[in-house]
């Protein structure tokens, strides 16, 4: 799908009658929209969120639109809206803007995902890379000199590398260079960024050179039009070897570094409004439907019921405030500790 800009709507749904409603549901005020943005990867899960909550609840109207994890968090920190959708966990930068405009939130998982790097089907040399040679090619130090397959591994084709990926505002991109480069920021610049995904996977399949990463569930979708890359994570002293993003790899925790929890914030004044309460809460305690649905990596089912907790008793702030914490703290230890 194409976006014209970083605001386009992409999901906007509002909902005068559906067969089949919950009869309750036609006695509910309607009051406002419920306003959710953010990033591309949340949002298959938003959209099939907001799908089944209106079809029980008729009278109701929630937006969804796309923009990336970081200006959907810019514009919730700002107030402008209700839900932000985040394929990272907010930054010290991020909460002190949130602070700066009194902007209190909740920060409820609801998925994984695994940020898959893929390549044209075409392509029959790159089945599997190291998270070394993920490293060289996209680091700083690469832009305009590693150019070619070549100068990846020195038995792949003496050709161009294309390469595709998120644009700097995704929290796709931050996360993918945060565990390969070492900054959230750290990227070469020499590639052709997109906002969409579906944008990114059109580029690769229509060019035999192409390599780029995007999220695993924009992948499943489309994996009949290019072809995943196992990753083989060499910093570990020992490993598995090369391994594929599946969704039993990913729920069993052996596809590293790449897999990551996606989160929804939550303005917590905006629960005060029982639509946006509604929505929330029916997010959020069938997140796991939906994310099946979207063709997702749920949370286990012990991280469902502590995010539910979380949100029901209105837990506010960060699970990731101490920057000393690696990836070994699992989120289920992160989830456990509210209330500390």
């Amino acid at each position: 799908m194409g976006m014209s800009s970083r605001y386009a709507l992409l999901f906007f749904l509002i909902v005068a009658s559906v067969p089949g409603s919950v009869a309750c549901g036609t006695s509910e005020p309607p009051g406002d929209p419920v306003l959710v943005d953010g990033s591309s990867t949340v949002l298959p899960f938003a959209e099939a969120a907001a799908g089944e909550y209106l079809r029980k609840h008729p009278t109701r109207t929630v937006r969804v639109t796309l923009s990336s994890t970081g200006v959907g968090l810019r514009r919730f920190c700002a107030g402008e809206l209700d839900i932000a959708d985040a394929s990272r966990h907010i930054t010290p930068q991020e909460i002190a803007a949130c602070q700066a405009t009194g902007v209190e939130f909740l920060e409820i998982p609801i998925a994984y995902d695994a940020i898959s790097v893929v390549v044209n089907r075409a392509n029959t040399w790159a089945t599997s890379m190291t998270t070394a040679e993920l490293r060289a090619l996209w680091e700083p130090a690469a832009d305009g000199t590693v150019t070619k397959w070549s100068q990846v591994r020195k038995d792949w084709p003496d050709r161009e590398i294309h390469l595709v990926g998120p644009d700097d505002e995704s929290g796709t991109f931050d996360y993918f260079n945060e565990v390969i480069s070492g900054a959230p920021k750290a990227s070469r610049k020499d590639y052709s960024p997109h906002v969409d995904d579906n944008e990114i996977i059109s580029a690769v399949e229509a060019d035999e050179d192409a390599l780029a990463y995007v999220g695993f569930t924009y992948y499943e979708q489309q994996e009949e039009r290019l072809d995943a890359v196992a990753i083989d994570d060499l910093d570990e002293q020992i490993g598995p070897g090369p391994i594929e993003p599946t969704l039993t790899n990913v729920q069993r925790g052996v596809y590293r570094p790449l897999s990551r929890p996606l989160f929804v914030y939550v303005r917590k004044s905006a629960l005060d409004r029982p639509e946006v309460a509604s929505f929330a809460d029916y997010f959020v305690r069938f997140a796991t439907e939906m994310v099946q649905r979207a063709g997702g990596a749920p949370l286990t089912s012990r991280e469902s019921e502590l995010a539910l907790k979380r949100f029901t008793d209105r837990v506010t702030g960060t699970m990731y405030a101490n920057p000393d914490e690696g990836p070994d703290v699992s989120l289920q230890m992160r989830l456990s500790r509210d209330g500390q």
